[in-house]
């Protein structure tokens, strides 16, 4: 029997989940999205300030985004446009039923060259329906021409991104404005998405985009599944890719499920073999499996005995933790400098690294290689944001504060990641200081 006790709570309830409540959800989601476009801050700041204060936005915005005109369960075609104005198809599969308390999981697939976005989805579609998963599968194009005009001016560079461009009738872009991550970025303004259960899997080509774009942005994943891939082209002709291989220091934290053959010719195993060993000198969380009989076609393989189960096993069991207290960054490029609750916004040379370690409750020591300047977001489910934090980089003091709530925080946290789990409403300029000073 229901005692009144009861009853109010669950009213209460009630009252908090109404449609006004997430109408105001919706408002506040929007202003983000426009805010995005806005090339001022101040602009911005005016979107967002009619709506609440910063810790109230925040709270709206962690409770996640539930789109007024979500995807309805199926197949679904769409077309979505990357940085350098390039169009695509983007493949999507929405599963029956009623979404689940956290959100839809979504599951990425990238597929080989000469294929399209439809290409990997029957080998997973059963069991990303069992699992409440919502597939997207874009196609990929022929990559942009090298100094093509991209986002803020910036170009595209004659690098591991674009090699051998001329030949490729169609590759996957390495960058978070490529394809992939465009692809999620509308599925969730179109969907209710647990944002801790998303996943990337690709095939040959798409293997090679999975390692690539995972490692660059690997505080989106929760797991990585490449098969018959590689991290660099270069690798495919036995050199060793010194430009690409230190992305490998970003799966120190990321789970990594990747599979070959022994006798591939098309995309010969070592340069899988050596991430195996780079990945085992890292302690990373990891499983490399290599089939001694199989060529490049996994597929058999995968439908052999219980490879196929274990695999779809491991990955239901992964989960990002939106909190590490521990981020291990490092880049190779400029375009690439934020992960989970730090962001290098100022590079002082090639391949910039930061590690950041949260202590106690109240301290956080920063280490950093050729790294100018960062951006520190306080993650209150870390630190008491409400005392003073002490911030150490290369073992000196550089704040030591009660951090306040900003509009600009909430701003530039949403941005490249339109995360509601690395949202913030804090956050901290920060000059990394010289040997000398």
């Amino acid at each position: 029997m229901m005692t009144s006790k009861t009853l109010l709570l669950t009213l209460g309830i009630l009252l908090a989940l109404t449609p006004t409540s997430f109408a105001k959800g919706s408002k506040v989601f929007d202003a983000l999205d426009k805010a995005s476009s806005k090339k001022s801050i101040e602009d911005q700041r005016k979107l967002l300030k009619k709506l609440g204060s910063p810790g109230k936005l925040l709270k709206t915005i962690r409770s996640g985004r539930r789109p007024n005109d979500a995807l309805s369960a199926g197949t679904h075609t769409e077309t979505i446009k990357d940085s350098f104005g390039r169009s695509t198809d983007l493949n999507i599969v929405v599963p029956s039923g009623k979404s689940p308390k956290k959100g839809f999981g979504v599951l990425i697939l990238l597929h080989g060259l000469g294929g399209n976005g439809r290409q990997l989805v029957p080998q997973y579609q059963s069991f990303a329906s069992k699992k409440r998963l919502i597939i997207i599968a874009p196609s990929a194009k022929k990559l942009p021409s090298a100094g093509a005009a991209g986002p803020n001016g910036a170009s595209l560079p004659g690098n591991e991104d674009t090699m051998g461009r001329e030949m490729l009738q169609h590759w996957w872009l390495y960058r978070d404005t490529g394809f992939a991550l465009k692809g999620l970025s509308f599925i969730k303004k179109r969907a209710f998405i647990d944002t801790n259960r998303i996943y990337m899997s690709g095939y040959s080509m798409g293997g090679y985009g999975t390692w690539n774009i995972g490692l660059r942005y690997h505080d989106n994943f929760a797991a990585l599944v490449p098969l018959a891939g590689a991290l660099s082209r270069r690798e495919r002709y036995g050199m060793v890719d010194n430009q690409s291989r230190p992305l490998i220091k970003n799966g120190r934290y990321l789970p990594i499920y990747f599979i070959h053959g022994a006798k591939d010719k098309t995309v010969p195993p070592e340069s899988d073999r050596r991430n195996a060993k780079q990945l085992k000198e890292l302690r990373a969380p990891f499983i490399y499996k290599e089939d001694p009989n199989a060529a490049h076609n996994l597929m058999a393989f995968l439908g052999r005995g219980s490879n196929g189960k274990d695999l779809n096993n491991w990955i239901s069991k992964q989960r990002r933790n939106p909190s590490p207290k521990v981020v291990d960054h490092q880049t190779i490029g400029k375009y690439m400098g934020r992960c989970f609750w730090i962001e290098i916004t100022e590079e002082s040379g090639e391949n910039a690294h930061i590690k950041a370690k949260v202590v106690g409750k109240s301290k956080i020591e920063i280490k950093t290689e050729n790294v100018k300047s960062f951006r520190l977001y306080f993650d209150d489910s870390l630190v008491k944001t409400n005392k003073s934090i002490k911030v150490t980089c290369n073992g000196k003091t550089v704040f030591n504060a009660k951090p306040k709530e900003s509009l600009d925080a909430i701003i530039h946290s949403w941005q490249k990641r339109e995360d509601p789990a690395l949202v913030y409403s804090r956050e901290a300029e920060i000059k990394v200081p010289s040997t000398g000073s």
